[in-house]
């Protein structure tokens, strides 16, 4: 299966990512969250060799496909209104949200997209593991490169709030202080 979709399997599964797993956390405590299902990294490692030269990742990760079976198991999984609905697909990084590196920012996310462009966004988001300022925020955090990242797709809907909390002052770069 190309998908993780229920809470065991999400759970089980080490290649989700950390947005994925706080997912997970969030529904197990009671929270509700909108439907969504994850294409672990495993999916992407496939069809990248792990002997890539530096010179030739941009190029591996241009020429990706998301697998037939991926896009017939979502809209199994979203049901009949699979088509009627836009949806968020969004990164998760296996090394993103973590205790001393967050990635905010670093990998693409996409809001409102409509069931026929969530291939492409896919594609994308797999490709913004291998980004210029990815790469860059890794070197300068003395991490590995590391190209697996899963995909979370999320059926959209319409909040009647929203937020965004940091770890740290964006401004001062304070770190004790939270912003929300």
């Amino acid at each position: 299966m190309n998908l993780a979709c229920s809470n065991t399997d999400k759970k089980n599964n080490l290649g989700i990512g950390g947005k994925a797993k706080h997912l997970v956390n969030l529904e197990e405590i009671g929270a509700k969250v909108p439907s969504w299902v994850v294409i672990p990294q495993e999916v992407l490692l496939e069809q990248i060799s792990k002997d890539i030269a530096d010179n030739q990742i941009k190029n591996a990760f241009s020429n990706l496909n998301v697998p037939k079976e991926t896009m017939e198991q979502l809209e199994l999984f979203f049901g009949d209104n699979f088509q009627s609905c836009s949806y968020a697909v969004r990164s998760s990084a296996i090394d993103e949200d973590g205790d001393q590196f967050s990635f905010a920012g670093q990998f693409d996310t996409f809001l409102h997209v409509p069931h026929y462009d969530i291939e492409n966004k896919i594609k994308a988001i797999w490709q913004s593991a291998v980004s210029e300022q990815v790469i860059k925020y890794r070197e300068q955090n003395n991490m590995p490169l590391q190209f697996g990242i899963g995909v979370i797709i999320q059926k959209m809907i319409d909040a009647d709030v929203a937020g965004v909390a940091f770890g740290i002052d964006l401004i001062t770069g304070d770190q004790t202080t939270k912003v929300i």
